[in-house]
This record gives C-alpha cells, structure tokens and sequence, in this order.
C-alpha cells in the first residue's frame, strides 16, 4: 500500500505477491491482493480475500429473485454503445503443474432448509430486437495433448461437461429441462451444421451413446403429437442389432446375431386380443400382415389367432414367387398360378366315367376347396 501526501495511491497492493498472468498480461487500476511467488509459494490454507455475510431477508425487502440484494459480493461490467468487447463480470482462472485438477470457477449451494441447493445459476437475457440468440452459459473444452480424446466406455473421456452425483441416495435427473418461467425452447437437444476448421458440426460419431446398463435406454412416456421419434428421409436407415449397415438402400435394418431367435422382429401382443396389422403401400394400393383377433375380423372366416397376408386395395394382388409370379391373390378372392389370369372358384361338371384317378383327384381338389365337384 503506498501513501503520498496522505492520500492512497492507486492501484493498492496487498500482500506483495506475483501478479499472475494466464493469456494477456493485466495489472489492477485499483486494488491487487496477491500473496506468494514462484521461489517462495504460499503454504497456508486460507484464501487471499474472503468476503462473507451472514443475512436474514424477507422476501418483500427485494426485487425479482434478490439476486443482487443478497450477494455477498457483487461484480459488475457494463460497456457502453460503442463498446466492441464482451464485458465480463467475474473471471476465474486457475493454473496448475501439480498432480490434481486446476478449477477456475468453483460454487457450492447448500440447503439445510426447505428450498434448493443450487451450486450455480446463469441467466443469458437479449433485450434487444438487435440481440444476438443467447445463451444461459457457454462450455468449451481445449485439447492441445497432442493426441485426440475419444470415448471411454467405463471411465472419464474428456469432453464439455462431466456429470456425477454423490450423497447417500439415488439422484434426480442428470439433465433435466423444465419451464419455471413460463415459455419453452424450439429443441431439447440440438447438434447443429456448422462448418469451420475443415468439420461439420461438432460431433463426429455419435450424437447420443450409452454405455450404461440403466435399465431402459430410452424411455418416451410424454404425448407427441408429430411423432414420438421421427427420422428423417435422408437420414439414413435405422439399425438394429449392429453398428454398421449391411443393406446402404435400407431405411430400417434388423441384424441378427451369430444365434438362434425365435424372432428378429415382434408385432403384437401377448396381453390383448384384438386384430393387429402390418401394413405397406403406396398411393396405388395397400396390404397387411395380420392376426385376426377374432371371427371374421380382417378376412372373411378367419379366427382369433389365424394369420394371413391380404391386400386392401380393390383390383390389387398379393402376389408370391421366385424371380416370377407363381401364385396371385385378387382382393376379390380370386387365384392365379403363374401368371395365368386370377379366377374364382371353379365347379368342375360332367362324367368320371368310372374313372377312380379322376374320381380320386376330384375329391382331394373339393377337399381343398379349389374346386366344387358337381360330377357324377
């Protein structure tokens, strides 16, 4: 601290410590506190300035949340209309070459009442038409190792931001999005396009990965209107049971393992019984893969339990073959084979004439129900 003539004279320096530097070297225009150096560090366990202050405020003595009202300390910059450089009210940096993590900014809320520990609360506002979209806090991590960071399944990888809870019982959620000041965001979650050093976007080979065993990965309970999940056209496919395509046209892909399933895939119930279709189409006609939950319910004389493959479109065929059509099926339940042209039932008339083949195959066809036998 020095003093001439009686008057102190800025900037006050406590403490006769290195003043410490991190990007751009800076000096105080009114006070430094600063305590210890390079040759001779600081060995106590105090911090260099502490601000406390014990309050007891009711809530009509502020305004809004009282945020400012009930600091205990209170930093504020404010740049003027032609100022170009974002100001900055509270800078922390910390610096370590030691074995344990440097934190440049650590808060801690702790409740012992009825009310929330919040350990930091940011707040972006644009008041402006003019304003930038904002942001209520910004994270950036900078890897200069040398080496690229990627994911590691059971441990710590790197990244934005690390999540972790502690405490004798279960947390909440991890990220948990609400509306506590009535109005909501476009998106929950977004990923967006930006090209600059030579990337698109800032994610290169998954947006969402769970290396977890919660017991559900994804769990939708809310009402959506649009779609519950919805993948758009270009895309790409939607894979099951692998991490790599087989099939590049596909727009969903179920892979199986190297063992025995009974299915690749389960439409259906094994509560309910009611008809559940499968359907496919296009603006020129539509078909299913049914169970019929009942008598006569999706085809005419089907059963509770009966499967079938129909289609629902008049004039249209369900159509079954190799590299050609071998049996064809009318939506007026008329059949082909080979290509020939679909017809009803068949009555046969006429004589066997004692033939008993014939007699024989005549039997077996109306057995079948291809043919009524009307002959003699």
């Amino acid at each position: 601290m020095r003093v001439s003539n009686g008057l102190l004279v800025l900037p006050l320096s406590l403490g006769g410590g290195d003043n410490l530097q991190q990007f751009v070297p800076t000096t105080a225009q009114v006070m430094l506190a600063s305590i210890g150096t390079a040759a001779a560090p600081d060995t106590t366990t105090n911090p260099t300035v502490k601000v406390n202050r014990t309050i007891s405020l009711l809530v009509g003595q502020v305004t809004g949340d009282g945020a400012e009202q009930a600091a205990a300390f209170s930093a504020l910059a404010s740049g003027t209309a032609t100022n170009q450089v974002q100001p900055v009210g509270v800078r922390g940096g910390a610096d370590n070459a030691g074995s344990s993590d440097a934190t440049g900014v650590y808060g801690e809320g702790r409740s012992t009442g009825t009310g929330k520990g919040i350990g930091g609360f940011f707040n972006g506002q644009a008041l402006s038409p003019t304003c930038q979209p904002s942001n209520g806090a910004q994270v950036n991590v900078k890897n200069n190792t040398g080496a690229d960071w990627n994911v590691n399944a059971a441990g710590f990888s790197g990244g934005g931001i690390w999540l972790t809870t502690n405490g004798s019982n279960l947390g909440g959620a991890a990220i948990e999005i609400g509306n506590g000041f009535g109005q909501q965001f476009d998106v929950g979650l977004h990923a967006n396009s930006t090209i600059s050093g030579g990337f698109t976007g800032g994610v290169k080979s998954a947006f969402v990965r769970d290396d977890s065993t919660a017991a559900t990965s994804i769990l939708i309970n809310g009402t959506h209107a649009a779609a519950a999940i919805a993948v758009a056209a270009g895309a790409g496919p939607t894979l099951l049971g692998g991490t790599a395509a087989q099939q590049s046209n596909s727009l969903l892909e179920v892979q199986a393992p190297n063992a025995n399933r009974p299915f690749l895939a389960w439409f259906g119930s094994t509560a309910f019984t009611n008809a559940y279709q499968v359907g496919i189409g296009n603006p020129s006609g539509t078909g299913s893969l049914f169970v019929s939950g009942g008598s006569g319910q999706v085809l005419t004389g089907s059963a509770a339990g009966d499967v079938g493959l129909t289609t629902r479109t008049a004039g249209k065929r369900v159509l079954l073959g190799g590299s050609g059509i071998v049996v064809s099926v009318t939506q007026g339940n008329a059949l082909g084979f080979f290509g020939a042209a679909e017809q009803t039932k068949q009555t046969v008339t006429g004589s066997k004439g004692g033939n008993a083949a014939l007699a024989s195959l005549m039997t077996a066809l109306a057995a079948y129900g291809i043919v009524t036998d009307t002959t003699t």
